[in-house]
C-alpha cells in the first residue's frame, strides 16, 4: 500500500452567475487546492440559493458545475455508506472536466467506497484525464508505469507522460524525470538531461532538485 500513498503526492471556465460581485465558480477552479475545493463545496452545500444556481449551470452543461454536483452527491454517498455513483463524474468528464476523470481513476485505483480496486480501469481513466490536462492524473499514471504497479514496468511510458504540456514546469514531475536520467533508471544515464530537469524543478523551490543540480555542476 505504500506505493499508493507515495503516488498520492501531490495538486478555466468561470461562472456568469455572480454572488456579491464574485463568480460562484472562481476563475482558478481547475487549480484550487484540496482545502480550497472542499471549502467551496461546503459553501454551496450550505446555501440552497447557490446550490440551485449550480444545478442550473450543470443542466446547461457547465463542466465545473457538473463536477461540483458530482462531488456533493459523492459526499452524500460517503455519509450514507453507499457506493459512489461515478455517472455524474463521467458526465462532467465528458464535458471537459479533467479533474472529474482523475477522480474516477482514483476511485478505481484506491477501491473507494464500495468499488473494487481495478488498476486497469484506473490506468484507462488516468490516461484520458492526463491527456485532458489533469496534473494529478499525469503524476499518478506516470508513477504507476515507473513503479510497475500491477502492470509491466515501462520507464519510457512514464517519460511520455512527463513530456505532456501540462507538466512542463511542474516541480514534482521534473524532479521524477531528472531522477530517471540521473540514476539511469531504465534509460541510459544522462547527467545533462538530469541537470536540465532538476533546474526546472528547482525554479519551483524544490530544494532536493536545487542540491542535485548543483552537485552535477560541481562535478
Amino acid at each position: 500500500m505504500h506505493k499508493i500513498f507515495y503516488n498520492l503526492i501531490i495538486l478555466f471556465i468561470s461562472a456568469h452567475i455572480l454572488v456579491a460581485g464574485e463568480p460562484i465558480i472562481p476563475k482558478n477552479f481547475e487549480i484550487l487546492t484540496y482545502s480550497e475545493f472542499d471549502k467551496l463545496i461546503k459553501n454551496i452545500e450550505n446555501s440552497p440559493e447557490l446550490l440551485q444556481q449550480i444545478t442550473e449551470m450543470a443542466h446547461n452543461k457547465n463542466p465545473d458545475a457538473m463536477e461540483i454536483l458530482a462531488e456533493i452527491e459523492n459526499n452524500k454517498s460517503v455519509y450514507n455508506d453507499k457506493k459512489v455513483d461515478l455517472n455524474l463524474y463521467e458526465q462532467a468528464f465528458n464535458h471537459g472536466s479533467a479533474r472529474s476523470g482523475y477522480k474516477i481513476a482514483l476511485a478505481y485505483y484506491m477501491g473507494l467506497n464500495g468499488l473494487h480496486r481495478n488498476i486497469t480501469k484506473a490506468i484507462e481513466y488516468y490516461d484520458r484525464a492526463a491527456h485532458a490536462g489533469s496534473l494529478e492524473a499525469i503524476i499518478m499514471v506516470a508513477n504507476i508505469y515507473r513503479n510497475g504497479e500491477e502492470t509491466p514496468r515501462d520507464i519510457n511510458k512514464a517519460l511520455e507522460y512527463y513530456d505532456l504540456p501540462g507538466v512542463a514546469t511542474n516541480a514534482i514531475t521534473n524532479y521524477n524525470r531528472a531522477m530517471i536520467y540521473y540514476t539511469g533508471d531504465g534509460v541510459p544515464k544522462d547527467l545533462a538531461k538530469a541537470k536540465k530537469y532538476f533546474e526546472i524543478s528547482a525554479k519551483k523551490n524544490f530544494l532536493d532538485s536545487k542540491e542535485l543540480a548543483e552537485k552535477i555542476s560541481a562535478n
